[in-house]
């Protein structure tokens, strides 16, 4: 049984800094951490496809290089901006590289052609990103600590578990491509979560769990082992889930009695849709709050 917890954004103060060029060469994308071990080969590249729509302030993210910019350098984006469309979305981050934008390649465009190009987009733009994933050695086995910078709300995870206070222990079910967890390298599905910012998930309800995995600190710190990992998904399972509105519809039909205690079951999911796109729903999944 799957419980969605539907929470829309909140809406942001105007803000002027929509885009911007970047400073010198030692700003903060120099800095980043995940651009220094890719250049150590530490790091592997991948691309992803992102579909990111304007809310009335912008897109909510700026950038810096282009042609006659430090010889050529790639687009990147240098600051993406809290609770903003780009924020949202629980992909993109500072440091990643822009490759396309509406299927138009930027390599050789200078900034302004780049900011041209996403004005004439009419609201909603398609961005090939590259990004990096940290390379290294993950344990098959044991307990560890995985510590992973926030970029945002989101982690990129979602977990499950069994029963009310799932009692039967809490694991990541999705690793969302592209997102925090899956950038470090270190977490996968079927992992078991122990705990969260060193606090115990026994006893803990999803939704308390999922509070904790908001909680406002830059670092969040998952407990997980490798001991127990879930390869097969139980007949039915308590499934938390929170969907971020966007100026969209939640993409689901829904169909049930009007006599107590009868289920609301999802009977379709629209191709594309906000709950589409997640990969967690399934036409017959139960809402049970």
């Amino acid at each position: 049984i799957k419980p969605i917890s539907v929470e829309k954004a909140l809406q942001r103060k105007p803000s002027l800094r929509r885009t911007g060029s970047g400073p010198s060469p030692d700003g903060p994308v120099a800095r980043s951490l995940q651009h220094r071990l890719a250049q150590m080969h530490l790091c592997r590249q991948e691309t992803l496809e992102v579909d990111i729509s304007a809310d009335p302030y912008g897109y909510g993210f700026s950038m810096q290089g282009g042609a006659n910019h430090f010889e050529n350098a790639p687009i990147v984006i240098s600051a993406i901006e809290k609770e903003s469309p780009a924020d949202k979305c629980g992909i993109i981050q500072v440091g990643d590289r822009i490759l396309t934008i509406n299927g138009t390649e930027v390599h050789g465009l200078t900034l302004e052609q780049v900011f041209k190009l996403i004005r004439s987009s009419g609201g909603s733009i398609l961005l090939l990103v590259e990004f990096d994933v940290a390379e290294g050695v993950v344990p098959t086995s044991g307990t560890f600590d995985v510590k992973l910078a926030k970029q945002g709300e989101s982690l990129g995870i979602t977990i499950v578990g069994h029963g009310i206070n799932a009692e039967g222990g809490m694991w990541i079910s999705v690793v969302k491509r592209g997102g925090v967890a899956y950038r470090s390298g270190m977490v996968q599905p079927g992992d078991t979560l122990l705990a969260i910012n060193a606090r115990s998930v026994r006893g803990l309800t999803l939704s308390d769990a999922a509070e904790l995995l908001k909680a406002k600190s830059d670092i969040v710190t998952l407990h997980i082992s490798k001991d127990e990992q879930v390869t097969g998904i139980p007949e039915s399972l308590e499934f938390a889930l929170e969907l971020v509105k966007n100026g969209e519809s939640l993409g689901i039909t829904i169909n049930g009695s009007n006599m107590p205690g009868e289920p609301i079951y999802i009977s379709q999911i629209r191709e594309g849709g906000l709950a589409f796109r997640t990969g967690a729903l399934s036409v017959g999944d139960v809402i049970t709050s």
